[in-house]
């Protein structure tokens, strides 16, 4: 009499027989595997840990000398109002000085600053057309071969319209 093989559901069922226990087959099988996953488990966890107590050691360093000191001079600092001296002002009623008031933005027309100077499209970057990125007077980047962005045309343009169709 021929054996039939096993369905899934009885396969699954004999990894886990008891619902969450595995089988002592399964037990035997991941074996050899056990020392290896706990050792790489391990040099990952270790590995997490000494970043985390090094990144804490850091951001507790008492000396700063290192750090490049980033404010004004003290010259220029001392004529600079601090927010608590805003607030002070606040609360007593006393109106700010014009030239310690925010300066409105002016408008950037089209023809000046930075865009003025920027490419409108790709195949206009010179170091695109001197690596070869770009096919002389097609305006495609990157992709060879491929039509203009501007008329990108019909599939069937592509392909010659004389002789037999294929499918």
């Amino acid at each position: 009499m021929a054996s039939r093989p096993p369905t899934l559901q009885e396969a699954s069922d004999s990894y886990y027989p008891k619902g969450i226990h595995e089988s002592p087959a399964l037990k035997r099988a991941r074996l050899p595997y056990q020392i290896r996953n706990v050792l790489t488990g391990g040099g990952i966890v270790a590995f997490i840990v000494g970043v985390y107590f090094y990144s804490i050691s850091a951001v507790k360093q008492d000396d700063f000398s290192d750090v490049v000191d980033l404010l004004p001079p003290p010259e220029e600092r001392a004529k600079m109002r601090s927010i608590e001296d805003e607030l002070r002002d606040k609360e007593l009623g006393v109106a700010p000085i014009a030239s310690e008031l925010p300066k409105p933005a002016t408008p950037v027309s089209g023809g000046t600053g930075v865009m003025a100077w920027l490419p409108k499209r790709l195949d206009q970057v010179e170091w695109l057309h001197r690596r070869g990125w770009v096919e002389t007077g097609k305006g495609n980047v990157i992709v060879w071969g491929a039509p203009n962005v501007d008329n990108i045309g019909n599939m069937r343009d592509s392909f010659p319209s004389a002789g037999p169709r294929r499918v």
